[in-house]
């Protein structure tokens, strides 16, 4: 039986940004690390140029539960004449913490009263300029570090190095203060040592990655593990996803056991531990709560890694692949922990254009609905759909498929070659065929996509992109996931279209008799159609490459004779991709759309 015991006392960190350094503490695991940054003649040449004016300054929760998160919006700023601003203006002179570190070497305390009024004053002094061109490798030592909380009451908070304070928001400036106050400051033998924070840096979650990896050094080492007692063993019950870590308790003592919504996280580089730094843009606490786990039971806990340490929409916002553990307390001394993989991500709709269209489908209940999507509703999707970091499915099947089904086509802004995707029930399937494990919600399209004012002249077989691959099982169509083909005009009197050459390595071979006493034009394009239980259903277009027909007419005079091969090849086959082939079977292709011919053929 497990019992829940609500103390309902809150562990609050000073700040979110603190948050892991404070929680290691706790764990007994802040040895201060040897970290390094390089020195600023070896970023030298990396510095972009100063602006002119710059030079003048000289100066209780039912589970699973999430920590919970509280957000907050900087106040405004203001912006001068030369387009400098005055990053610590609305900072709160009551109290902050600051801090520095180089060469494996620094020190952090809390300042109050006049000394803190004293470093609000001379941050003030200082202007900076948006630096949209700063990369992490202008990061060089010393690093200050300064937290305080702004009118609003949020969190406001730098990490200076070499020239540029990068702040809690990830927004990066260009600042030729000099911050070597601060380290005078925490000389002082009057500062209470019981409260020293030694290995703390402010937003040291935008220094410590690069290119979607860590940068192992300028991460803070893990104290090794104090035994666990073993009345409480921690194994994974369900593989990571979408930030989430489900983990099987069992107790093993003969008594009762508590256990709690806390953790820290750790990741393994190089065989050697490192704690990962929280993001710095909230403020996170966890509910003291204990819940009773009662001798030899087991019970499964769902850990949610989202905003405390994964946030998408901000610099360094990702967890990089690699191997990873949650670290829990065991009283006041002991430790358990359990490891867990975090699979490599793929931002799949980066190359999205912002320029040209997107259509979007949606099937659900046997109807569809199509929209193109242009100027704000088009940015708004993109916005979305770019901020999705997806991991590889190597276990998907058709199977897998449920109703709703939204689907998506944009263009390479590189290439202006489709990128394409269709999800259902949590993955994205992509062009290419590759299948992703996406959670996201695109429930939001479904409005976008019944705007009637929306998708005028859209073709609904068309634009549900990458169709085909959710359309076949063991070679097989499956005909629920096929859409009938529509009704059509009789065809034109006079005409005969006939097979002249049966179907063979992807080619059917026409002949045309115009038997009217009139010419008569036809084209290139043709579309294809499947025969199931006795009906006829529109066959998915493969979604990977770019489809057009030269717009040519074909003249055909009266009384005269034509052949045309139409290649399957271009549209319909490639069997390099999933559900490339087409299934055995009657087929027809469908030549025109005002009065179309039919041609039917036996694909064997």
């Amino acid at each position: 039986m497990k019992t829940c015991f609500d103390k309902r006392f809150i562990l609050k960190a000073a700040a979110g940004l603190l948050f892991s350094t404070l929680l290691l503490s706790a764990c007994g695991q802040n040895q201060a690390p040897e970290t390094e940054f390089p020195s600023q003649a070896e970023t030298a040449e990396k510095t972009e140029a100063q602006p002119a004016a710059a030079k003048d300054n000289g100066q209780a929760a039912a589970q699973p539960a999430a920590p919970e998160t509280v957000l907050h919006t900087e106040p405004h700023l203001t912006v001068n004449s030369d387009g400098s601003v005055n990053l610590w203006e609305n900072a709160r002179e009551e109290s902050l913490m600051i801090g520095w570190w180089e060469n494996g070497e620094g020190a952090g305390n809390h300042l109050f009263h006049d000394k803190a009024r004293e470093v609000v004053d001379r941050l003030r002094q200082f202007t900076a300029w948006p630096a949209d061109s700063w990369t992490v490798d202008l990061v060089a030592g010393p690093v200050y570090s300064v937290f305080s909380l702004n009118s609003e009451g949020g969190p406001l908070a730098g990490a200076w190095s070499n020239g540029y304070f990068i702040m809690q928001d990830g927004k990066v400036y260009r600042c030729d203060a000099d911050l070597s106050f601060i380290r005078d400051l925490l000389a002082d033998p009057s500062l209470n040592p019981d409260i020293a924070i030694s290995n703390m840096i402010t937003n040291r979650r935008y220094l410590s990655q690069k290119d979607g990896e860590w940068i192992r050094e300028r991460l803070y080492p893990a104290n090794e593990l104090s035994a666990s007692s073993g009345s409480i063993s921690a194994s994974l019950a369900k593989p990571y996803e979408d930030g989430r870590v489900t983990v099987l308790l069992k107790n093993n003592s003969p008594e009762d056991v508590l256990y709690g919504e806390g953790f820290s996280l750790q990741v393994c580089l190089d065989g050697s531990w490192y704690s990962v730094p929280s993001m710095p843009d909230a403020n996170y606490s966890f509910t003291d709560i204990g819940y009773g786990l009662s001798s030899g039971q087991s019970t499964e806990k769902e850990y949610s890694l989202n905003r405390m340490f994964i946030n998408p929409e901000l610099p360094a916002g990702e967890l990089p692949a690699g191997t990873y553990r949650l670290v829990f307390r065991e009283g006041a001394d002991k430790n358990y922990s359990v490891e867990f993989e975090v699979p490599k991500t793929v931002r799949i709709w980066e190359k999205a254009s912002q320029t040209s269209m997107i259509t979007a489908g949606l099937y659900e209940n046997g109807t569809v609905r199509t929209a193109g999507l242009y100027d704000a509703e088009k940015q708004t999707v993109l916005e979305k759909l770019c901020r999705i970091s997806a991991a590889p499915a190597e276990d998907w099947t058709s199977d897998l498929v449920t109703e709703p089904i939204y689907t998506l086509l944009a263009w390479d802004y590189a290439t202006g070659k489709p990128v394409s995707g269709l999800w259902s029930n949590g993955y994205f399937i992509m062009q290419d065929g590759k299948v992703y494990r996406c959670s996201e919600d695109l429930s939001f399209l479904r409005d976008l996509i019944s705007d009637p004012s929306a998708g005028e002249g859209i073709q609904p077989d068309y634009y549900l992109s990458n169709w085909r691959y959710i359309s076949q099982k063991d070679g097989r169509w499956i005909k629920d996931r096929l859409i009938p083909a529509p009704e059509t005009a009789a065809p034109p009197e006079g005409i005969v279209a006939e097979i002249d050459r049966d179907y063979a390595d992807g080619q059917l071979a026409v002949r045309f008799k115009n038997q009217r006493d009139s010419e008569w034009s036809f084209g290139y394009g043709y579309s294809l159609q499947v025969r199931l239980d006795g009906n006829w259903y529109l066959v998915p277009q493969m979604s990977d490459r770019e489809y057009t027909f030269p717009a040519v007419a074909l003249l055909l005079p009266a009384g005269g004779l034509s052949k045309q091969t139409y290649s399957m090849k271009t549209m319909y086959l490639n069997p390099d991709l999933p559900s490339g082939d087409l299934p055995a079977g009657s087929y027809r292709i469908q030549i025109g759309d005002v009065q179309p011919l039919f041609v039917e053929f036996e694909i064997p």
